[in-house]
């Protein structure tokens, strides 16, 4: 059929079982998708690897799915955007390989710290060389100054406008520097899941 088609959502629990059928009748059907979500509650890590594996979206991968295993997801692709829900498994080692130009990352246990160590590592190039807006949720935001920002130079900056028209901001912006002179908006906003971090480029 060849059809183009926009989004291809896939609820395990109503799959079970049948999740390669599943997958090759949309690969047969739709060679490209721009959306690719995947849903269930305590579904089998297999599964939603399977459907990582085997289809790859041209502009969105949204995952609210959440594993028995609450183990690391293989995420691979060349999408614009990709948003996970039930983050529980990312460590904050995960959270600085997805180079995706837009990053959602809910429901992780990543600390203050560790939000720290990503901007941080930000500034010095060293992941999301290709992010344009990364959002984690913010597990703490008692002292978010002394923590998130601990010994990062900033300027406070004109508050910013989400881009997500389900977000509201909280706290913001604070402007930060690339070693390369790339500035990028920190901000805190809230949304459906809860308080989160923002960070925004400016280019």
């Amino acid at each position: 059929m060849n059809k183009k088609i926009q989004c291809v959502s896939f609820w395990l629990n109503l799959l079970e079982g049948r999740i390669k059928e599943s997958v090759e009748w949309v690969k047969q059907r739709f060679p490209e998708i721009e959306r690719i979500h995947i849903h269930g509650p305590n579904v089998p890590q297999k599964d939603v690897q399977y459907i990582l594996d085997n289809i790859t979206p041209t502009n969105k991968l949204r995952i609210t799915a959440e594993t028995n295993e609450k183990l690391p997801l293989k995420i691979e692709g060349t999408f614009e955007q990709i948003r996970i829900g039930s983050g529980s498994w990312i460590t904050v080692d995960h959270a600085m390989n997805f180079n995706f130009p837009y990053v959602a990352l809910m429901g992780t246990i990543i600390t203050n710290q560790e939000l720290n160590m990503i901007l941080k590592n930000w500034i010095d190039m060293k992941c999301h060389l290709n992010t344009k807006q990364l959002e984690i949720n913010l597990m703490d935001r008692k002292n978010f100054l002394d923590t998130v920002l601990e010994k990062i130079p900033y300027k406070k900056g004109q508050p910013i406008v989400p881009v997500n028209p389900y977000h509201s901001l909280v706290e913001g912006e604070y402007d930060i520097k690339r070693s390369d002179g790339l500035t990028a908006s920190i901000y805190i906003c809230e949304g459906p899941q809860g308080l989160e971090m923002g960070l925004k480029t400016k280019d």
